[in-house]
């Protein structure tokens, strides 16, 4: 991709993270005045002995504040040292708009940890782009780069939440599962395993000629998620890549592959969503106030389902796009069917029935819009 697509990208990339954590930050958007006689540089010294969050606020503030940092790092045509304090002070200069703006909002906590965290993780996320971008030490770039990215979106949610476990007895619980009677759910199975052949097929795209990859990339995280903190490793997991491996190896050289991945994709996406196939005998209310249960509950898995439905919307609208569809009507099919799909939650148990799968599948098609939109005007 040329260097002006990938900067256009870059920014449109930054601008949806921004939106989304202005989103998270300020809602539920019910604003009041400070309490009175409380001036604002008062409830900033408040903020100062906030308490520090718990391990998921934490995960959750990097994670948000590293990608984009890295997004605002690549989006500059200056100089390549000018990367890094943007991406530190650009994201400080949100985080700070942030927390001040939290003062205002009910049952919200202003944190100067936050803050620090914020501006750690984002100069963490330039920093990884100055040492890590293409031209440097030989690193290629992504040939797609919105199949790199969405393949990021599924490898953060399968690695989620990233820090390796110190004791060896917790290494050794990780694989307990597989010690017993590998009994697993057959539609579970083939769901990761449909997931897998298009993170494969993404891989592809963005990395070619390199058909080894596919596989150390399955095989890679299985074995990574056993040190990981929290991860357990199923035999669902296992059965997945072990049916995947040998299903891309057979499509991997065929000319109709990507027609076929789309069905495999919309199969994956319909069964995600319906899940768990039982209709409620009455409806629920549809919440068309998107991520509400997501940062209503708590944040670890509220980023961890963000990245699995990016990935399921994203990936569905990528794989459409190559299959030969245009890209605008395949996006408001997509979107479409997100919105179909939190209808039909409604009558689920268990599910959250809102607007926050069209809102993801919406912001997934504006992230590839730079990418896939080109694909349109080019034939």
């Amino acid at each position: 991709m040329a260097r002006d697509g990938a900067a256009h990208q870059a920014w449109v990339l930054a601008g949806l993270m921004a939106a989304f954590i202005a989103y998270g930050s300020l809602y539920p958007f019910h604003v009041q005045a400070l309490p009175p006689g409380v001036t604002l540089a008062q409830a900033w010294r408040m903020a100062l002995a906030a308490p520090q969050g718990g391990r998921g606020d934490l995960l959750a503030n990097l994670a948000l504040y590293m990608p984009l940092g890295l997004a605002l790092a690549a989006a500059g045509r200056g100089a390549a040292w000018l990367a890094l304090p943007r991406g530190i002070l650009l994201c400080a200069a949100l985080s700070a708009a942030m927390e001040t703006a939290q003062l205002y909002i009910p049952g919200r906590v202003a944190s100067i940890w936050d803050l620090a965290l914020n501006t750690a993780g984002g100069g963490a996320g330039a920093l990884a782009w100055v040492v890590l971008r293409p031209g440097r030490r030989r690193l290629p770039a992504p040939r797609d780069l919105g199949a790199a990215l969405l393949l990021a979106g599924w490898l953060g949610y399968r690695l989620y939440p990233y820090l390796p476990a110190t004791d060896r007895g917790a290494w050794l619980a990780s694989l307990r599962p597989l010690q017993g009677p590998w009994l697993a759910d057959p539609v579970r199975v083939l769901r990761l395993a449909g997931a897998w052949l298009v993170a494969a097929r993404l891989l592809a795209a963005a990395a070619p000629g390199r058909p080894g990859l596919a596989a150390a990339m399955m095989l890679g995280t299985l074995a990574a998620a056993v040190p990981i903190i929290g991860r357990v490793l199923t035999p669902a997991e296992v059965l997945a890549v072990l049916l995947a491996l040998p299903a891309w190896a057979l499509l991997r050289g065929w000319r109709h592959v990507d027609p076929v991945l789309l069905v495999v994709m919309l199969a994956v996406v319909l069964a995600e969503g319906l899940a768990p196939y039982r209709l409620l005998p009455w409806a629920r209310p549809f919440g068309w106030l998107p991520f509400g249960a997501l940062l209503g509950g708590e944040n670890a898995a509220g980023l961890q389902a963000a990245l699995l439905k990016v990935f399921l919307y994203g990936g569905l609208l990528w794989q459409a796009v190559r299959a030969g569809l245009r890209f605008r009507p395949a996006a408001a099919a997509v979107v479409a069917l997100a919105l179909a799909i939190g209808l039909v939650q409604t009558r689920l148990p268990g599910r959250s029935a809102d607007a926050t799968d069209a809102a993801l599948a919406l912001a997934a098609a504006l992230a590839l819009r730079p990418g896939l939109g080109a694909r349109d005007r080019r034939g």
